[in-house]
């Protein structure tokens, strides 16, 4: 059994019949073929076994060479054979060396070792090199042009190309490594279950051009492209990268795709297109981005992400559906969308201003750069514990919340707790003496917990709240509410059982709860110093806890101006409707006006009234002059001239007369 190799120089133009005679010749496996026109110049030498040695000295432009290797037994031919090497220097244009099927059979080799393909000047040219088996090359298969390599088997060593740009097919496994300076399409077809375990690194970028390999890739292989990847690339792994996936420049609307998980994706560059990692089960994955990657990009991470880290801008978004153990943001432009089914530790080392959702749990945040004022934290379970170095301007909603500390910045955003509280907020220190200026609000229990605020509960341009819509000092402990400054501004107060009463969940002020404003400690409702407990009355607009005549002018701002009531009664804005809707429908209207009237004189009750008698239409307007504003008498006749509409369009003429006679009586 032999391997016979066989080689026609076609630019010589020989005729078909000639063909017979260079085989002869070639059988004696060390042959030359002259220039016609510089006759003695060799262009090719093959050399017998065992290296089957294809060597061509000087190929001029346009020269084509084309090679068969055909494994024989006693002149039978059994299928392609091996080729040791292919070495050439061109020299000049484009030389094209190909290996071509035995007597119209597909494939030309079955092995080709070590290719050297270089020139004198210019580079040359592989138009097409295609190998039916494996590329077993001894040494580094070295070419230089551009053209096609196409392996129908394994890459078992290693592959350089050192100029020009190829494409280049592999049908088997790559376990030998690819380095060149650049690339066309790459394509390993591999099989889902294939493991390749060599690497791909192109120097000078897979610019436009795509990237697929079918299977995953070895504990220790990587893919680098060095000068990353074009507007119109790709790069699809349809299994995992277990070493790294690194593209230092990933431009406009390129596409990463990996079937599996990846140890590490680095991306840089100003990536605006898609990245998709997919089921990361079987393999730790972690994410690094840099300079402007990610400013419109969007990123889905299946499963878990051991960490992300984002150099530089960020507006883009990023998915997992998993536990995102660890992220961490650097950059001057942090205004993307980042959402994960759980995050473990979240770092921010500039003001972010986008949505990070933690889905069911945020283990910690250390926010170095502060919370901007379009920043979202957000978690539907706890958020552990917070450390904002910074102002916090954005939104923290989670629904149970350990220690938030803001040390150096005011808190002029918004806090919700939805669940029991029983954490603490700090906001300032003894010597950074801060700003309570935004809102925090607590759904249910606030427990033992304590809030305190080095400065003021609201500034002079911005008012501070503190909304507590559960009970508030039911049980003993470290629980307080200190505001070491003073309560400033109108719009700023204290709030407990802010939605208003609900007779089935009782949320009061118990026997251990405390406000502390400067040096006075308040232990229940005082509307006058802005700390309020909702009052259980219907018909208690302004918060003292009687329904009386006081109550008649912030009755009428409820009504007829909403917007009046909440500047004029800040904190009981959130119990108008319970206390505004006395014949308990749900709304606020005008069918109120008549049990308001009755309440008057009426004790305290949470309840909505039965037929209870209204007083008299003069002893009303007498009340009413009394007890409104006399600014506020023009506006209080035209509501009463309102109300005599109302009853008049309902047909209700004893109401109508009643209300004629008030307003008679405040004229």
């Amino acid at each position: 059994m032999r391997t016979t190799i066989l080689v026609c120089a076609l630019a010589a133009c020989l005729a078909p019949g000639a063909l017979g005679d260079v085989v002869n010749v070639i059988h004696q496996y060390n042959a030359y073929y002259d220039d016609p026109n510089n006759p003695g110049y060799p262009f090719y030498e093959i050399f017998p076994p065992p290296s089957n040695d294809v060597t061509i000295f000087h190929g001029v432009e346009g020269q084509t060479f084309e090679f068969e290797a055909a494994l024989e037994n006693n002149g039978a031919y059994e299928g392609p054979g091996d080729i040791g090497g292919i070495y050439a220097d061109a020299d000049a244009g484009t030389v094209t060396i190909s290996i071509v099927g035995h007597n119209g059979h597909a494939y030309g080799a079955r092995d080709v070792g070590t290719i050297r393909i270089s020139r004198t000047g210019v580079a040359g040219a592989i138009e097409a090199l295609t190998i039916s088996g494996d590329l077993n090359a001894q040494g580094p298969t070295q070419a230089d042009g551009t053209g096609a390599l196409n392996i129908g088997g394994d890459v078992v060593r290693y592959v350089e190309i050192t100029q020009g740009i190829l494409t280049i097919t592999v049908g088997g496994v790559l376990d030998g490594n690819i380095s060149c300076y650049s690339l066309g399409d790459v394509t390993v077809v591999g099989s889902p279950t294939a493991v390749h375990n060599g690497s791909i690194d192109v120097t000078s970028g897979l610019y436009n051009d795509d990237l697929y390999i079918g299977g995953s890739m070895g504990p220790t292989s990587q893919i680098w492209l060095q000068a990353g990847l074009g507007p119109d690339g790709s790069v699809q792994v349809t299994g995992d990268i277990p070493g790294m996936l690194r593209m230092p420049y990933v431009w406009s609307t390129a596409t990463i795709e990996v079937g599996g998980g990846v140890g590490v994706c680095w991306v840089e560059g100003w990536f605006h297109g898609a990245l998709t990692i997919g089921d990361t089960a079987r393999l730790p994955t972690s994410l690094f981005v840099d300079w402007e990657v990610g400013r419109f990009a969007t990123i889905t991470v299946t499963g878990d992400l051991s960490w992300a880290v984002f150099e530089g801008l960020f507006d883009g978004t990023m998915t997992v559906t998993g536990t995102l153990t660890y992220c961490e943001l650097h950059g001057l432009s942090l205004a993307g969308s980042i959402q994960a089914g759980a995050i473990g530790t979240l770092t921010d080392y500039d003001a972010y201003n986008g949505l990070v959702d933690a889905g069911s749990a945020l283990g910690s945040a250390a926010l170095y750069g502060g919370l901007g004022s379009n920043g979202v934290l957000t978690t539907t379970g706890a958020i552990g514990d917070v450390t904002v170095f910074s102002t916090l301007a954005g939104t923290v909603d989670a629904g149970s919340l350990g220690a938030m500390n803001v040390p150096y910045g005011d808190l002029s955003g918004q806090v919700f707790v939805h669940q029991d509280f029983d954490g603490s907020i700090q906001v300032g220190s003894s010597t950074h003496v801060r700003d309570l200026t935004g809102t925090l609000e607590f759904a249910q229990d606030f427990g033992d917990a304590a809030v305190e605020v080095s400065g003021n509960l609201g500034s002079v341009f911005n008012p501070g709240q503190i909304k507590i819509d559960g009970p508030f000092g039911n049980v003993p402990g470290s629980l307080q509410i200190h505001v070491y400054g003073a309560l400033v501004n109108a719009g700023s107060f204290v709030a407990v059982d802010y939605d208003g009463y609900d007779a089935n969940h009782p949320d009061r002020w118990g026997e251990y709860g405390q406000v502390t404003i400067g040096d006075v400690t308040y232990t229940k409702n005082t509307p006058w110093a802005l700390i309020y407990e909702i009052s259980t009355c219907k018909g208690d607009l302004d918060g003292t806890g009687a329904v009386d005549f006081d109550d008649i002018d912030p009755f009428v701002l409820a009504l007829s101006d909403p917007d009046g009531y909440a500047e004029a009664l800040p904190g009981l804005v959130g119990s108008m409707v319970f206390h505004a809707d006395c014949n308990c429908d749900g709304v606020v209207n005008f069918d109120d006006v008549g049990p308001f009237i009755a309440r008057l004189s009426m004790e305290c009750d949470p309840g909505c009234p039965g037929d209870e008698q209204m007083m008299g239409a003069q002893q009303l307007a007498t009340g009413m002059r009394a007890h409104v504003p006399a600014a506020r008498h023009p506006a209080l006749r035209a509501f009463v001239t309102q109300v005599i509409g109302h009853h008049h369009n309902r047909g209700n003429q004893q109401q109508r007369a009643y209300w004629a006679q008030v307003l008679a009586g405040l004229q």
